[in-house]
Order: C-alpha cells, then sequence, then structure tokens
C-alpha cells in the first residue's frame, strides 16, 4: 500500500506542473492571449462568446466570471468527467503521458507493478516580483489622477461619449480622456505631473496598468529607481471612482474590437505575467463605481446597474444614488460601497437593480442577483429591495429606456416575489431536462421565464 501511495503522489506532483490552458484544450477551443489570460467558452453554461471564462496559467487555475464556475485543472476534469479526485488526477497522468494506461488501470485495481512516472517539464513561470499588492486607495487616487490630468480628450471620443447621451458637464466632472500612447513626450509630462504634487513616481509599482524591466531602472542616491510605462491601447478612458470619489482604477472603452472581443478593458498590469522582460505592476480587479446625483431629490434611494454610462443615466433622470458593478458577478464590495454611501448622505432605505432586460434567457444573471441581494440583505435588514422590469422591445438596458423616454414602460416589482417566481421554475426545468440549469438552452428558459415570471409582474 506504501508504494502505491508513493506512486499517486508522484503522479499528483507532475499534474500540477501541467498548465490550465493544457488540460482544458483537450475538451475546449482555448484562445491563446500573449498579454493577458487565455480564453475559452464555458463548458458549465451556455457560453457563445470568449471573454467570461479565464486560464491563468500563472497561478494554474481557471475562473468563468458568468456562471461562477473556478478550480485547477483536476477539478475541471472532475467536473467534465463526473469522476472522484483520483480517477480525475490519473486521467490527466494518461492523457499527458505521464503514465501508461496500464499503469492508471493498475492502480485502481490495486496492483503495485510498474511505478515509474514520466516527468513533466514544468513550464516556465513569471517571477515572484513580476506582480505585487495594489496600493492603498489614497495612492492608487493620486496617481491616476496624475496620469488622467496629463491627458486630453479628442473631439471624436468627445461626440462618441454625447451620443450615449452624456452633457459637457457630466464628460469634465466624470472625467473622461483619450487614452494616450506611451511616448517619451507623455512619460516627461507625467513624471513632472506627479513631482509637481509631491507624488512618489516608484509607487506606481503597485496601480493596475503600470510594468517596468530591469533595463528600465538606473541608481540614484543608492536606490535602484524606475521607469514605468504603460501598454498602448486606443479608446476612451473611463475613470472608476468609489462612494468617496476617489479613482480605483480605470476601464478602457476600446475603439477597434474583434468579433469575440469585449468593448471595455481594464487599465491592468496582468500581461507582466506572460512576458519576462516585465515586472511590477498589479491586476486592476473590478472595483464598483459610485455616481451621486447633482440634485437631492431621493437621497435615500440606490440604484444598482451594471455599466458606468447607465449608472450617469440613472442619476441624472431620477435623482438618486446609482452604483454600478463592472459585470454582474463582480460586487464583492458592495456592502462597504453601501456603508461609503449612507456615511455622505444618510441611510438607504430603499435598493432598485436594473440589471439588462436579457435577464429573462440568462438564468446566470438572475444567480448572481439572488447573491447579491442576500449579501447586502444580511449587513442592511432593513432596506427594501426591488427589481426594475421592463419589455425588453423597448430597449435592453436602463439606459436605453432613458434615452428613449420610455421609462414609464419600468416595473417597480418586489424582489423577494421576483426571486421567488424565478426560483419556482428552476427545480422543474432541472428535472425535466436532467441537467442543472446553467446548461439548458438559454431558449428554453427564455420560454418558462417569459410565461412564468415575466407575465406574471409585467401584467400585474
Amino acid at each position: 500500500m506504501k508504494k502505491k501511495a508513493t506512486f499517486f503522489k508522484s503522479v499528483l506532483e507532475e499534474v500540477k506542473k501541467i498548465s490550465i490552458t493544457d488540460i482544458v484544450e483537450e475538451y475546449v477551443t482555448v484562445k491563446r492571449n500573449p498579454y493577458s489570460d487565455n480564453d475559452a467558452h464555458c463548458p458549465f453554461h451556455a457560453d457563445e462568446s470568449f471573454g467570461s471564462f479565464k486560464l491563468n496559467d500563472e497561478m494554474n487555475i481557471y475562473k468563468c466570471f458568468s456562471c461562477g464556475e473556478g478550480g485547477n485543472g483536476i477539478r475541471f476534469v472532475m467536473e467534465m468527467e463526473k469522476i472522484e479526485y483520483k480517477e480525475a488526477v490519473m486521467k490527466i497522468a494518461y492523457m499527458h503521458n505521464i503514465v501508461t494506461k496500464s499503469q492508471a488501470e493498475a492502480y485502481f485495481e490495486g496492483v503495485s507493478g510498474d511505478t515509474k512516472v514520466r516527468p513533466v517539464e514544468r513550464k516556465a513561470r513569471a517571477k515572484s516580483d513580476d506582480v505585487v499588492d495594489k496600493a492603498s486607495v489614497e495612492v492608487l487616487d493620486g496617481l491616476f489622477s496624475a496620469f488622467m490630468d496629463t491627458c486630453t480628450l479628442s473631439d471624436a471620443h468627445q461626440e462618441i461619449l454625447k451620443g450615449r447621451g452624456l452633457s459637457d458637464e457630466e464628460i469634465q466632472v466624470g472625467g473622461f480622456f483619450t487614452f494616450p500612447e506611451a511616448s517619451q513626450d507623455f512619460l516627461l509630462r507625467f513624471y513632472k505631473t506627479m513631482a509637481e504634487r509631491g507624488l512618489d513616481s516608484q509607487e506606481l509599482k503597485h496601480v493596475p496598468g503600470f510594468v517596468t524591466a530591469d533595463h528600465y531602472g538606473e541608481m540614484k542616491n543608492g536606490q535602484k529607481k524606475y521607469l514605468y510605462v504603460f501598454t498602448n491601447k486606443k479608446g476612451i478612458g473611463i475613470p472608476v471612482r468609489n462612494s468617496n470619489g476617489q479613482v480605483v482604477g480605470i476601464q478602457i472603452r476600446q475603439d477597434d474590437v474583434d468579433k469575440d472581443q469585449k468593448r471595455y478593458t481594464w487599465f491592468s498590469s496582468t500581461y507582466a505575467q506572460h512576458k519576462n522582460i516585465y515586472k511590477h505592476g498589479t491586476p486592476a480587479g473590478a472595483p464598483l463605481h459610485t455616481t451621486y446625483s447633482n440634485g437631492e431629490r431621493f437621497n435615500n434611494v440606490v440604484f444598482i446597474t451594471e455599466g458606468i454610462f447607465k449608472s450617469i443615466a440613472i442619476s441624472r433622470h431620477f435623482g438618486s444614488t446609482a452604483i454600478s458593478l463592472q459585470g454582474v458577478g463582480n460586487f464583492q464590495e458592495i456592502v462597504e460601497e453601501l456603508n461609503g454611501i449612507e456615511k455622505k448622505q444618510g441611510e438607504i432605505k430603499y435598493i432598485f437593480v436594473a440589471h439588462d432586460a436579457d435577464m429573462v434567457e440568462n438564468v446566470n444573471v438572475f444567480l448572481h442577483l439572488k447573491k447579491l441581494v442576500n449579501q447586502i440583505k444580511e449587513a442592511f435588514p432593513h432596506i427594501k429591495f426591488y427589481n426594475a422590469m421592463w419589455d425588453e422591445s423597448y430597449g435592453k438596458g436602463i439606459d436605453d429606456l432613458i434615452h428613449n423616454q420610455e421609462t414609464a414602460r419600468l416595473k417597480r416589482v418586489d424582489m423577494d416575489e421576483f426571486m421567488a417566481a424565478y426560483d419556482s421554475i428552476i427545480e422543474p426545468l432541472e428535472k425535466a431536462y436532467q441537467k442543472k440549469i446553467r446548461n439548458i438552452d438559454k431558449n428554453v428558459i427564455r420560454t418558462v421565464v417569459q410565461e412564468k415570471v415575466f407575465k406574471l409582474f409585467m401584467t400585474a
């Protein structure tokens, strides 16, 4: 038995060396990206485009930001094959020539024969100083603001923002800018701005978007000082501000994207993990954005939506505060953000969730909605929740209704009643199709939700 245990331990050590991309690629098509995590279509829900299912070879994990599935390579095979842990380990080992088929079969038969394991060459990983901890909110705000103030906004990008319904004042207050090239001229002006404000440029080590390299460093006064640069992107820079108005991240609305690319991306340093010449920097995460109304009509009301442009439109039209999630599943900091809002303008009594109307077919949005509501209720049991609903024919997002002057189409639905109605269809569907709800065809879900949930409230 000891020999058998030693054999399995050796196999496991070699299996853990295999990149998550190489494991997943045996099952689904992978899109390899030179400067960021690799992409694939998520096999655990009805995924039809790249963007939500990420493969991080540095940490050797996968994560779907739509349905929430995640783990390492062994976990992935367990879920795909519906097998136990040791079976998955041996399956991977056989698929990657660590063991032979007869060795794998002998292990489960309790036979201790050939126990030689073929070693796997571990792929090069990023250096330990490639990615570091993110700076404090105060440092992020100072350095991001200096970066933004060194930029300008092109006429073309201003017209795009106006086309989204933003006024000149909203564009100015929002701090939107044309994302710059990392030219020598721009970097000189940026470093001058930091110096004038008494900011330490070396803190860029901890700011998403900025990286350096050994050949960018030089000794000054006995210390090595680095020049920090950033990757070139073409698009509109969108500051992400927390409830205190501090800039905690920057999104980029890219000018040109391929069919399978997302329009919005983060100013992030994750590409430092994939290029050996780069070091320092940190991932952007997915910080929340809070938009306050200019007026004081409804200080006790907060809307939660997805997308900064939606939050601006809501705040302007309804006279209330709006929080933007950068992805429906990215609400980990929501309680902290609500606490900040209450400190600024008093007790919150009502929350309206205004996700896009396509929740009728995307059950993952509903599952994230439940988690969001339950998380807030634990911290704020007094808050009354409503779901903002409308017919999708009038617009996908709530900003479409606002721009088209169709807000009279909105229905205010008690959130508990809505969630109970939606929950009631899940178990029957799973029994009927013998699948988890995430894996059932979205057209089937759309039909049932329309009949059993949306009609119930929209015709009331």
